[in-house]
């Protein structure tokens, strides 16, 4: 019995160009009578399946595939045939026949490999798991109002208490400012500066107040950790007393323990011995150096001292830098070369005083004049407020970076 055949064009959506379907379409479809029998559609059937496995269909081939007739099949155990041609050129028509058993089988496998696939990967621990878009975005979207509310509540701490806001620009230095380069050890990473053992370094003093003062908050925002809390209300306090707007990443992970603690002395210290000599001049560029910051770093990160004063009972030092200790501005520089600074002797400890005696320099700032390398940069900042903005801006999210690594960007 002689099989019918249907006119099918082929689809457009398969080939390369879309325009010339209907030239393709006319080598493409069979017409009845077209075969001569039966055995003889197989034998060309069969011949076409081995030369349609014998080749592979490479990023340049115009492959059409056409699905020209379904009829019973009396041999192989009556399975319905489904004949195809695939159009490989203009020239070069090749033509296959499969049963609706092989489709079946086909489909069959295609879906198990699926399911195998989803099970695999349902059975992965997280982190090798494919990627959840959804979930990704949920996730930022919750980190986002987590520090969304950690803002208000350090705003909520500083409105309470202005006085704590330069403080919290010290925590947040302080937990980074023990980084080292050459080791990698220290920085913000791990929020160590909570433990006992490091807010026992020297240059930590008084700022056990400060890290218990923010028990609370942390307890209100468990999401976020200790590392990115101090590193955060540090940004925070900067912008809200008029500072420039930084970028902040979070993602820090706490240690658990204080083993991680670095060794004290890891901190600048205002005085070498030689008060504003080249001891505290070479002292300081060691430990900011050790860091990764060059000279102009060192100078625009020093005009945070516009904020805040010293207290005798924790640093030992007496005072505030500027008149203004809450703004932060560049008066800083302006006061540093602007005034006449001498040894106030009414302290304990070596310091300088403004002749108005209200107002303090440490050695560690007067280095700043002594030094010609450090001073044009004093000299730039004192005469421009916007340079000196975008300069700690630069160097402060570089500090609140040191010992991080994959961190994520907040958006705010």
């Amino acid at each position: 019995m002689m099989p019918t055949t249907s006119k099918i064009r082929c689809s457009s959506s398969l080939t390369s160009g879309g325009s010339d379907t209907n030239t393709h379409s006319n080598r493409c479809v069979a017409r009845g009578g077209g075969f001569s029998s039966f055995k003889e559609q197989q034998q060309k059937q069969k011949k076409s399946i081995s030369t349609f496995r014998s080749k592979s269909f490479s990023s340049d081939d115009e492959g059409k595939l056409l699905i020209m007739n379904s009829t019973p099949n009396p041999i192989e155990e009556e399975e319905d045939m489904i004949e195809y041609c695939v159009l490989k050129s203009d020239e070069d028509l090749i033509h296959l026949s499969l049963t609706k058993r092989d489709v079946f089988r086909a489909l069959v496998g295609i879906v198990g490999m699926v399911g195998m696939s989803t099970v695999v990967q349902g059975s992965a621990p997280p982190f090798a798991r494919a990627s959840n878009g959804e979930s990704s975005l949920n996730k930022a979207a919750d980190s986002e109002k987590d520090f969304k509310q950690l803002r208000k509540d350090v705003k909520a701490l500083m409105e309470k208490d202005a006085n704590l806001g330069p403080t919290l620009v010290r925590l947040a230095w302080h937990s980074s400012g023990t980084y080292d380069k050459m080791t990698q050890t220290g920085g913000s990473s791990g929020g160590t500066i909570r433990f006992k053992e490091e807010l026992a370094h020297g240059g930590n003093a008084g700022l056990d107040k400060m890290v218990a003062a923010l028990e609370p908050i942390k307890e209100r925002n468990p999401k976020i950790s200790y590392a990115d809390m101090y590193a955060y209300a540090g940004k925070v306090a900067i912008e809200e007393m008029g500072g420039p707007t930084m970028e902040f990443k979070y993602g820090r992970v706490d240690e658990m323990d204080p083993s991680k603690v670095t060794p004290n002395g890891r901190l600048p210290d205002a005085d070498k011995g030689d008060h504003a000599g080249p001891k505290t001049t070479q002292g300081l560029r060691d430990v900011f150096y050790r860091m990764g910051f060059d000279d102009q770093e060192i100078v625009a990160l020093s005009g945070a001292h516009a904020l805040g004063r010293c207290h005798a009972d924790a640093s030992g030092y007496v005072g505030p830098w500027s008149s203004t200790p809450l703004l932060f501005n560049n008066s800083y520089y302006g006061l540093l070369k602007g005034l006449k600074w001498t040894e106030n002797t009414k302290t304990k400890k070596f310091q300088y005083e403004d002749p108005s005696g209200q107002l303090m320099m440490l050695p560690s700032d007067i280095v700043l004049l002594e030094d010609e390398n450090f001073k044009k940069y004093v000299d730039v900042y004192a005469k421009d407020q916007k340079k000196f903005f975008a300069d700690f801006k630069n160097a402060f999210e570089k500090l609140e970076l040191l010992g991080t690594s994959g961190l994520n960007t907040l958006k705010e």
